[in-house]
């Protein structure tokens, strides 16, 4: 079966392609980034990772194999200040997807790596993730290791992660 968009959230500016091959379902994921006239990019981004959500949820992708990777404009892995208020919205939206049984493949082996893909305070040193690989608990056991392609960033600007999984799974 294959998803070529977000049923109810087609967007310019955002991406979800869905594939299911070999027992597996993978998607690749660009949330929205910008505002529409009306809409501030937040609101955007939080309806479409809600709508993410609901299908995720409907169709029971957290028990099957699925791997939803990519941008998902949402920063994670920082510590927010009093202008951050925004991303909290963006941060819960994230983790309700997570709660349907979704694990982030690079924190399950790497816990307390930066793993930063994106946003720099100097030119080698990003500053957040927005780049994930999200698992349902049936990959994430079968991780076998992550990484961020830092030599991919310092061309590109953005990194990223890669997941390797046990090779008989």
């Amino acid at each position: 079966m294959v998803f070529p968009g977000l049923p109810g959230a087609e967007d310019d500016g955002a991406r979800f392609l869905a594939v299911d091959v070999g027992g597996f379902s993978f998607a690749s994921i660009y949330a929205p980034f910008g505002a529409k006239p009306g809409v501030p990019a937040v609101e955007r981004r939080v309806a479409w990772l809600e709508s993410l959500s609901s299908l995720m949820n409907a169709d029971g992708y957290a028990s099957k194999r699925t791997v939803l990777a990519g941008d998902f404009n949402v920063k994670t892995d920082v510590v927010l200040g009093p202008k951050g208020d925004f991303t909290c919205h963006e941060q819960r939206a994230l983790a309700k997807l997570c709660d349907l049984g979704f694990e982030d493949l690079y924190r399950r082996v790497r816990p307390d790596g930066d793993g930063f893909t994106f946003g720099f305070h100097r030119a080698d040193k990003a500053t957040s993730r927005l780049h994930l690989v999200l698992g349902s608990t049936i990959v994430a056991n079968h991780v076998r290791n992550a990484w961020v392609d830092v030599d991919f960033r310092l061309w590109k600007g953005a990194a990223p992660v890669v997941v390797e999984l046990d090779p008989e799974f």
